[in-house]
């Protein structure tokens, strides 16, 4: 047994591409238990292994204020190829991706390359000797997920798809909100939490699917509207209700109401920033959402440039 002590960060595939032109190692791994985990990985190269890891362990909290790399108990057997794919065989979930390796000042770092329905997503992993072990950061990485149980591989295997934004990326796009609403008097933001509430849950109708994605960032939408004093429980209860109600009257009389309300309330250009957040955070703006979103700027009698600024603005922060 040894203990597995690495961080994960999200990769700028356009900076790594020059250092993994050499093919790397390409990966099958399937799961047969969630917790504890317990993979399959075979290697397209002739090996195979059945890995077990453990719960992740946190590391305590320097004087600094930083948390240590999390770790875990790992067990790794290395198992017979035919072995590999009949285990494979009884997986339900799955993923594919390639592995390229990078050296970077003392350590080795492993970019993964995903495949199939994830493809697009990269992470790089580093395993270190402690916790508190220092390390170079190289320039291709963003944003760190080694706490974000969504990017782990198992995780990847069971959703099916990559997640749509990090944290840290959705938390960069909220300072752009929170800039704004820092310059509301107490009363008005108070009174703005309805309609801007709706600009979120319109958004989240108008695909005809509101996932997972979009109902992590519309919580803490409506959190940081209410200056963060409201509990996740009574954040889902409102948007719980505030879907409801878009969803029975439809989008587009929904889109009516909503930009009557944000020009009355005089939060056009917030209630458009969070829409276009809630929209683009689940994968992208689709067709339908873009319909949306120009039907509310056309009501609310805004010019393009005002959309356009809060399409550049979602993106660049969500690392487009």
């Amino acid at each position: 047994m040894k203990l597995e002590i690495e961080r994960k960060f999200l990769v700028r595939p356009s900076m790594v591409a020059a250092l993994v032109q050499s093919g790397g190692q390409r990966f099958t791994q399937g799961y047969l238990s969630g917790k504890p985990s317990v993979r399959v990985r075979l290697d397209h190269g002739g090996k195979a292994w059945l890995t077990i890891k453990g719960e992740a362990i946190e590391d305590e909290v320097d004087e600094h204020g930083q948390k240590g790399a999390p770790a875990r108990e790992e067990y790794e057997y290395e198992i017979p190829v035919a072995d590999a794919k009949g285990l494979l065989g009884l997986c339900k979930h799955k993923l594919d991706k390639i592995r390229h390796r990078v050296t970077v000042g003392a350590h080795v770092w492993e970019i993964d390359q995903f495949l199939g329905p994830h493809e697009g997503l990269w992470m790089a992993e580093i395993e270190l000797d402690r916790p508190d072990e220092r390390f170079e950061r190289p320039e291709w990485v963003t944003d760190e997920v080694s706490d974000d149980g969504r990017y782990t591989n198992g995780a990847l295997a069971k959703a099916g798809r990559a997640p749509a934004a990090s944290h840290g990326a959705v938390a960069r796009a909220l300072v752009l909100l929170g800039d704004r609403l820092a310059q509301f008097e107490p009363g008005k933001r108070l009174s703005t939490i309805g309609p801007l509430m709706e600009a979120a849950s319109l958004m989240a109708v108008a695909d005809g699917e509101v996932d997972d994605d979009e109902r992590e960032v519309i919580r803490r939408v409506l959190q940081k509207l209410s200056i963060d004093a409201l509990s996740s429980v009574v954040a889902d209860a409102m948007l719980s209700s505030s879907v409801e109600q878009t969803q029975e009257l439809g989008v587009e009389k929904r889109c009516a109401e909503l930009a009557a309300a944000l020009v009355k309330h005089d939060v056009v250009r917030e209630g458009i920033f969070i829409a276009v957040l809630v929209a683009d955070v689940s994968g992208g703006i689709v067709a339908k959402e873009r319909a949306v979103l120009d039907q509310l700027a056309r009501l609310t009698k805004v010019d393009e440039g005002t959309l356009q600024w809060a399409i550049s603005a979602v993106h660049e922060a969500l690392g487009r």
